[in-house]
């Protein structure tokens, strides 16, 4: 299903049916490089950034980490610090109806090492993802 315009895809958002998600959305500009923590969860996800050349977390415009479990969501924010990762980080996990940690578990250890939220998106119902900023 294609999304006809920018006006569509918001009101879309807004009922609660996420469209696929842009690659905007998630802030990959034309020739901007991804690293990506885990499998990515769902197959709009993975067209959403088929484009953006990958690279290592350290040389990264964006990183985009997959929460799918307690210890991936426990281990992240040192994944982070050890990978020296200065990029914005979307933090992929679990939605309004999906098993994996949730917006407030991933806030929550996010937020304990500093890392301010800055968004969150719906990409599916068991899926959400919320962008970061790094510590200053």
């Amino acid at each position: 299903m294609g999304w006809r315009s920018e006006t569509e895809h918001s009101a879309v958002r807004l009922v609660g049916v996420a469209p696929p998600p842009h690659v905007g959305d998630l802030g990959v500009s034309d020739g901007a490089s991804v690293s990506v923590l885990g499998a990515l969860p769902v197959p709009e996800l993975v067209e959403a950034l088929a484009d953006a050349p990958r690279v290592v977390p350290w040389e990264a415009d964006l990183v985009v980490a997959v929460v799918d479990d307690r210890p991936s969501l426990d281990g992240l924010t040192g994944w982070l610090r050890e990978c020296g990762v200065v990029a914005p980080v979307w933090v992929v996990h679990g939605g309004d109806e999906g098993e994996a940690p949730d917006a407030h578990a991933v806030r929550r250890v996010m937020r304990d090492a500093g890392y301010g939220p800055v968004s969150i998106s719906p990409v599916t119902p068991a899926w959400s993802a919320t962008r970061f900023a790094m510590p200053a």
